[in-house]
């Protein structure tokens, strides 16, 4: 269990363009102390109020406006007991009874977030992500701003300028070296593409022109299934700014391998380079990029159903010896179907960064996920976003097979028969 904190506390409102201090601030006369593994939060609503404390099992605090949308007033639901298990939890939701609601008057306040854990993620529903400092107002291009702060986020509107941020990004010069799936070698890739009667083809990447509707078909085979894409840069040049993206959607999905290279999947086994694969494991709760060996914290499985990588444009790919359309810094993010992307880090890896290269996702027996079409109702972008010049051409489909597994299952149900 991971035990770790979370205090939110009022704090005077002021512009932080880089240059400004915050002011001395008091943690002790208004908060909100959040401690996940416990399921406890303690709410103190103003200097002259008593803490109330209640039990909290959303996997994040989420804010909603009240009453007048010109006042800063916000409510957080709780609840008055802790549920047995998930079914009182649900119910005990519909019942005003077991709810407890904390008000909160933030007129001309900002909220710090204090915690020891790396992992608490702060955003703002219905917004995309931006650096603190990413706005017309933030005095971006002061030189006092800029040389100050790490500006490593390439601004991808643009791409030819740097976006100062508050922090370092959790990327360096290591490559992955530790290999947690050593068994797919052991596998034997099968070029059957159907599952029961149906050839699965890919799934309608919507964009550029391509429209017909072909429904992709989910995996529920008990081996370890494979989707390749061929993904490109088009021959194109838009009047506009452009970003590279691609997504993918989840479900049942104990782990997901991403295998970024010019080589065919068949090629595995004695190909495989383990700095250019991205490996997630959903169910365990971390994630390990190309470039560490290190584990990373992943959300609750209730806020993440969606896959996102970007390829954030690098101002000056020459300097760093890269060809004129590939790029080294990724943005992976997880997200849901009824919310935006919540979650980001960021990790270096120029074989996800070519314009045209394969990426091959190997899923988990039963893992049902596929590549998303772009431009559909699951989108953060507005209509003045960058156009997204990744587009796909190819598909292929197969499964890697535990001949083990099978003649174990065969033996099996053998003997189950002959009873």
């Amino acid at each position: 269990m991971i035990n770790f904190s979370v205090y939110v506390c009022p704090v005077k409102k002021k512009t932080y363009d880089g240059k400004e201090r915050f002011d001395e601030f008091s943690c002790d006369d208004m908060y909100i102390k959040f401690y996940p593994h416990i399921q406890k939060i303690h709410f103190k609503k103003d200097p002259a109020t008593p803490e109330q404390q209640a039990f909290y099992v959303e996997p994040s605090l989420q804010f909603q406006r009240a009453g007048d949308l010109k006042l800063m007033k916000y409510t957080l639901g709780a609840l008055k007991r802790n549920p047995i298990d998930h079914d009182d939890w649900e119910t005990m939701k519909t019942e005003k009874k077991e709810v407890e609601t904390f008000e909160w008057d933030l007129s001309q306040k900002d909220l710090l977030i204090l915690t020891n854990s790396r992992m608490c993620e702060i955003n703002k529903p219905g917004y995309k992500f931006a650096p603190i400092f990413d706005a017309a107002d933030a005095g971006q291009e002061d030189p006092a701003v800029t040389a100050n702060w790490p500006s490593w986020l390439v601004k991808k509107e643009i791409g030819t300028a740097y976006v100062p941020t508050v922090d370092l990004p959790q990327v360096g010069n290591s490559k992955k070296t530790v290999d947690l799936l050593t068994h797919l070698k052991d596998l034997t890739p099968s070029t059957n593409s159907q599952l029961g009667a149906v050839t699965q083809v890919c799934p309608n990447y919507e964009k550029l022109g391509v429209t017909a509707a072909r429904k992709p078909v989910f995996e529920r085979s008990m081996h370890v299934s494979t989707a390749s894409f061929h993904l490109l840069k088009p021959n194109m040049q838009p009047g506009g700014a452009y970003t590279f993206k691609w997504e993918f959607s989840m479900n049942n999905c104990q782990w997901i391998r991403f295998w970024a290279t010019d080589k065919s999947m068949d090629a595995y086994k004695t190909d495989m380079k383990i700095e250019d694969t991205f490996d997630v494991f959903i169910q365990d709760g971390f994630m390990i990029p190309p470039d560490t060996d290190v584990p990373i914290e992943i959300p609750d499985l209730q806020l993440m159903d969606r896959m996102k990588f970007t390829i954030m444009r690098e101002a000056n790919p020459a300097a760093k010896q890269l060809g004129p359309d590939d790029n080294e810094l990724i943005e992976f993010s997880f997200g849901t179907a009824h919310d935006d992307y919540l979650f980001r880090q960021f990790f270096i890896s120029r074989a996800f960064g070519k314009a045209n290269t394969n990426i091959h996702m190997i899923r988990s027996p039963r893992c049902e996920s596929n590549i998303l079409i772009d431009g559909g109702s699951f989108t953060e972008d507005s209509n003045d976003d960058p156009i997204n010049l990744k587009d796909l051409d190819l598909c292929t489909y197969s499964y890697l097979i535990d001949n083990e597994e099978v003649k174990r299952v065969n033996a099996l149900l053998s003997t189950q028969k002959n009873r």
